[in-house]
Order: structure tokens, then C-alpha cells, then sequence
């Protein structure tokens, strides 16, 4: 006769199955983060020239200092999101 019981058996599968569910859903949010990141990197650098053009950079120079370390830390999160994928 078998010492294990069923509630024995089923709980690796249950961990298994709950790994297999956390680690999509970190890979989906993942993804959704570098895509985000990707596509702020477009337009930020036109924010940026607007800034510079309105002349915000006197009145709120850490402000766009932001602004360019966010487009930096967009570049680097987005760089290996692929659009067609």
C-alpha cells in the first residue's frame, strides 16, 4: 500500500501550476513596461526641445532634468522591446 496521500500528491502540481502562473504574469508586465518604455523614448526628446524652446529651463531647470533622465531610463528599460513581436 502507498503511505502517500492523495492532498500529498496534488500539492507540488499546485505549487508548480502557481509558479508557472506568477511567472507569466511577471513576464506579461515585463513586457508591457519595455514596450511602454520603447515608446516613451519617441517622444520625449520632442517634449525636451519644447522645454528648451519655451524657455522652462530657466523656471524649472530640475524639472527637465527629469525629463532627460526619464528619456535615458526609457532607452535603457525599452531597448529590447521588438514592435513586431
Amino acid at each position: 500500500m502507498s503511505t502517500s496521500t492523495p492532498s500529498t500528491r496534488e500539492r507540488p502540481d499546485a505549487v508548480a501550476t502557481s509558479q508557472k502562473l506568477a511567472s507569466d504574469a511577471l513576464g506579461t508586465v515585463t513586457a508591457a513596461v519595455r514596450a511602454l518604455a520603447f515608446w516613451l523614448t519617441i517622444p520625449l526628446p520632442a517634449v525636451l526641445v519644447v522645454t528648451l524652446v519655451s524657455g522652462l529651463v530657466a523656471s524649472a531647470p530640475l524639472a527637465v532634468a527629469g525629463l532627460v533622465g526619464l528619456n535615458v531610463a526609457c532607452a535603457v528599460v525599452g531597448r529590447n522591446h521588438s514592435p513586431e513581436a
